[in-house]
This record gives C-alpha cells, structure tokens and sequence, in this order.
C-alpha cells in the first residue's frame, strides 16, 4: 500500500511499526471481513490501506469500540507519482468532485454491515 504509492521501505516502516502498537478491538476484524465479503460478492477489487485506520474519523474510537472504514478515493497515475484524492480537504473539493456510483457504493456497503450487524 505505501510502496505502491512510491514510498520508500525506510520511510515507511517505521509508519507501520506505529501502526502495530495502535489499540484494536475484538470486533475491528469481524467489520472488516463482513465488508470483505460485500466487495468480494460484487466482484470488486479492494486495496487494503491500514493508514485510513489513523484518519480523524476514526482514530478517537481505537481499541474503544469495532472501527473500520470504507474510505473511495479516485486514485490516479501522474508519471510516477499515485495522485491520492488531490482536492482532500482543499477549496476545490466539492459536491461536484463526489461521483454518484462511488457513494451508491459506500452507501451500499454501509447498509449491508449494518443489516449484518443487526442480525447478530
């Protein structure tokens, strides 16, 4: 994940050495598969990125309460370097720059976790 978007080994092991000690919950796993499987039985490809776990949205409930994310960014190449989500956070993201699929997706994916949740 943080080699794939041009990092270099030494600058980003010690990240994911951090990331270890981060608190977890028992239930942070059972999020992730169940939203594993929603993706898989839809035939989409997912990229795993630990890194979303640190976002502000969820960092304050670490080892707190199950925490997981479904976090769609339009990646893209420019030359060598892996363009993440350029308008994060900045003046030109907009309504405009949400793509409806993506949110139906998200929305999707949400709906299921809760409806798995509900059943348990």
């Amino acid at each position: 994940m943080l080699k794939e978007r041009g990092m270099q080994e030494q600058d980003y092991k010690p990240l994911l050495d951090g990331l270890r000690s981060l608190p977890s919950h028992a239930g942070d796993l059972a999020l992730e598969k169940t939203l594993k499987e929603f993706f898989k039985a839809k035939n989409l490809k997912i990229k795993e990125d630990v890194s979303t776990l640190t976002a502000s949205d969820t960092a304050p409930f670490l080892g707190k309460v199950p925490v997981t994310a479904v976090i769609l960014f339009n990646e893209q190449m420019k030359g060598d370097e892996l363009e993440f989500a350029p308008c994060y956070h900045k003046a030109c993201d907009t309504i405009e720059q949400v793509d409806p699929k993506s949110m139906q997706l998200a929305g999707d994916a949400v709906t299921h976790l809760l409806t798995v949740l509900d059943k348990q």
